[in-house]
């Protein structure tokens, strides 16, 4: 508890002072934290939307921007796996070859794995032509 000149009396406390921070509502409270800043604030419900609005926009814009770049990235992974040798259906077609024995055709499809280029021009051709 204080004392001497310290003490005030609840008449004491000036209330006309605080009234006004004090009567702010939650919904207005940003509009008087600008307006203190120096910033001037729209009264009415009609501008506030139009702010909102603008808000949106370029959140909009953004998505899209974001959206195409996610998708120029799908393209990219996509045209890579289609370049890319399925080694699995390079066995099958190997093995679907006739005339040659297993051992050779394993050796073939070996030597196809190594040399991408060449195993993609084999999986290129028809049947009659992989034999060659």
């Amino acid at each position: 508890m204080a004392t001497g000149n310290y003490v005030k009396s609840y008449v004491d406390v000036n209330l006309e002072e605080n009234t006004e921070e004090q009567l702010i509502s939650i919904e207005n409270e940003g509009e008087y934290k600008e307006t203190l800043k120096g910033k001037e604030t729209p009264s009415s419900s009609a501008q506030k939307r139009q702010y909102r609005k603008r808000n949106r926009m370029y959140e909009d814009d953004t998505v899209k921007k974001l959206s195409k770049k996610i998708g120029d990235v799908v393209f990219a992974i996509q045209s890579l796996s289609k370049n890319q040798l399925d080694v699995n259906e390079l066995y099958t077609e190997v093995m679907k070859i006739e005339g040659f024995d297993k051992i050779t055709l394993g050796d073939a499809f070996d030597h196809l794995v190594q040399h991408e280029m060449l195993a993609k021009a084999f999986m290129a051709k028809n049947a009659n032509l992989r034999k060659i």
